[in-house]
């Protein structure tokens, strides 16, 4: 690891760290406590002091929030300059006493608004070092608790710290073995430290201190800590008979059965497993104990995860309980089972999915069975070969060492398994060129979430699995075809609920408008000659989808608002609409906008409804300063 100070938490020479407030001189006073305590280079801190002043300014600093991105902005300037051997997060959070959910909070903050701005290679390790810490502390926090609220008395309490301390450090261990197989552990070990500083502090500040705690030493480095760490936690595991020197990965599985024994001693099924770090709780124990074992991590992290896996089945891996039968098997062997066992386990979930298909009396394009059992079984072929593509590729981007491959919640998912089987039936359709009267019918036969569908294609098309071209343009011309046209109609629903993981699936649906409106706005610019009609008509539809969702495009879909966007622009810059119609029209890439609608019925929504409800915009400076003085 790289060299790092250590100042101890007790060094009667070193001072308070300031109380922040919300005026200017508040970010002085702690910019110079700053560069007196740690005593770096002239020009980091101005650079710090920028930042600060730009976050002030910004209204990022205000009282009671964002006190801490003055520490944020101390370390980017230390790493900007390269002088990486002076100061590191670890190092400033034991100096200052900082909490270490505030300090990745303002981090997270810091990150997300001058991101823009900040090296590549500071943004990957601010992240990853925000979500590590963030993930860990509130883990052992939940950790910790639950085992407190079985126990009143202070020994108990002890008992509890040790156990969510000897989980920690089983992650510790394991990272440090890793060391052998792969050099990326350095990142581990970093983030881990921060969480167990605090695991340090706590054991020494227990009404009953645990004898030896003190001996714990303060540093930067873990494998300074590992030894006395063992010392103190693991004897006491061994003592409880949960714990075998000789036999890491069996004690790990031990701990597990212990602490799944003691937090729910009367379920007949194992209701909280420890697998390589992650704690999963069954739907009794989520039950009986409310919403406090589901950590929201998302409102911390504010900024968008690039460092972290965003595959499909990433995103979806969520839960080991029904895996839990098999605790004697490593990471490595659970995820090969789910190779094996997968097949059957989906189609069983898929059962009910068919039969809904069936009675839906889906005939792809024929009167003959045997026609219609042949389309049907290439279907689910078809959904097979996909599906196994997908977990393959998952699986081949997980290391050896860090063995979290967990497939159950991706294999029970309704939303995932019909989007992609509903996929797979219309690449059939498309390959047999049958003629369908209602497409909406048939996305109502898999009983599926249109919205919910754009982020299951976009995901199964950002991972590039699928190496045929033929059914990967048919894959990426449903996805335009959703973006389009049906995932809106979802949206009045959306906006009258509450539920967060809609509004994310409306924030993919926004992105991706965006990305194909502008692909759309660019193509169709170099047929139709009007000034600036690109960046114009982008902000046009930019204003629709957050201002008028509902009125403007849940009914007519995307390609119409793109149509009216552009003749309004043509109208202001005194072009013939009888010109920009069939200019538009001779676009071969367009025409499909006339197939939702007709051409009479696009002139009267253009003139009783995007006009008036868009009037005030598109005369606003903002739209149209180049066509209208």
């Amino acid at each position: 690891m790289v060299p790092m100070i250590t100042i101890p938490m007790d060094d009667p020479t070193a001072t308070a760290s300031p109380e922040h407030g919300d005026c200017m001189s508040e970010v002085d006073t702690t910019i110079a406590w700053l560069q007196a305590q740690f005593n770096v280079s002239g020009r980091v801190i101005d650079r710090a002091y920028e930042w600060s002043k730009e976050a002030k300014r910004r209204g990022f600093i205000q009282q009671g929030y964002g006190s801490l991105i003055p520490y944020c902005a101390l370390l980017e300037a230390i790493h900007f300059f390269g002088e990486h051997g002076q100061l590191h997060a670890t190092s400033l959070l034991q100096f200052s006493k900082l909490r270490i959910v505030d300090f990745c909070k303002d981090m997270s903050v810091f990150i997300e608004e001058f991101g823009s701005h900040l090296t590549d290679q500071f943004l990957v390790e601010a992240r990853a070092f925000v979500v590590g810490s963030i993930q860990l502390w509130v883990l052992y926090c939940k950790y910790e608790s639950m085992f407190i609220s079985r126990w009143s008395t202070s020994e108990d309490e002890c008992v509890a710290t040790l156990f969510a301390c000897g989980w920690l450090l089983f992650l510790c261990l394991r990272a440090e073995l890793s060391v052998t197989y792969t050099s990326k552990c350095s990142e581990d070990l970093y983030r881990l430290f921060t969480v167990l500083t605090a695991v340090i502090e706590k054991l020494a500040s227990l009404r009953t201190p645990i004898r030896q705690a003190e001996m714990v030493p303060i540093t930067d480095n873990i494998s300074g800590i590992s030894e006395s760490l063992f010392n103190l936690v693991i004897q006491r595991l061994v003592d409880q008979g949960v714990w075998h020197d000789d036999d890491l990965v069996e004690s790990a599985a031990e701990l597990g059965r212990h602490i799944d024994m003691i937090i729910c001693a009367k379920d007949a099924v194992p209701s909280c497993w420890l697998l390589d770090g992650r704690v999963v709780f069954s739907a009794q124990l989520k039950q009986n104990c409310g919403c406090r074992l589901d950590p929201e991590l998302f409102p911390v992290t504010r900024s968008p995860i690039k460092a972290t896996a965003s595959t499909p089945v990433s995103l979806m891996m969520q839960s080991v309980s029904w895996l839990s039968s098999h605790s004697q098997l490593t990471g490595a062997k659970l995820s090969q089972l789910c190779i094996d066992v997968w097949p059957s386990f989906s189609e069983t979930r898929l059962n009910d999915v068919l039969q809904a298909h069936k009675n839906r009396d889906f005939r792809y394009g024929s009167h003959d069975p045997s026609i219609i059992v042949h389309r049907c079984d290439l279907s689910i072929q078809l959904f097979f070969f996909l599906l196994d593509s997908l977990v393959r590729h998952e699986l081949s981007l997980q290391s050896d060492a860090d063995n979290r491959c967990d497939l159950s919640y991706w294999l029970d998912s309704r939303t995932f398994q019909t989007t992609l089987l509903y996929c797979s039936t219309q690449i059939v359709v498309g390959a047999y060129r049958i003629n369908i009267s209602s497409q909406e019918e048939l996305i109502s036969s898999f009983e599926i979430s249109a919205l919910e569908c754009v982020s299951v294609m976009r995901n199964i098309l950002a991972s590039s699995v699928i190496n045929d071209d033929q059914i990967r343009n048919h894959f990426f011309g449903l996805y335009q075809l959703f973006i389009i046209h049906y995932a809106w109609k979802d949206v009045p629903s959306l906006l009258s609920g509450t539920c967060s993981k809609k509004h994310s699936h409306f924030r993919v649906l926004v992105r991706a408008a965006h990305t194909l409106s502008m692909r759309s706005l660019q193509y169709i610019s170099r047929s139709v000659m009007v000034d600036s009609i690109e960046s114009r008509s982008m902000s046009i539809i930019k204003h629709i989808i957050k201002e008028y969702p509902v009125p403007l495009l849940s009914d007519v879909g995307l390609d119409v608002i793109i149509a009216c966007s552009v003749f309004a622009l043509a109208k202001l810059a005194s072009n013939s609409s009888v010109q920009l119609v069939s200019t538009y029209q001779m676009i071969c890439r367009y025409r499909s906008v006339f197939q939702h609608i007709s051409g009479q019925k696009l002139i009267k929504f253009y003139n009783e409804r995007f006009v008036p409800t868009l009037k005030p915009f598109l005369f606003s400076r903002d739209t149209s300063t180049h066509a209208v003085k």
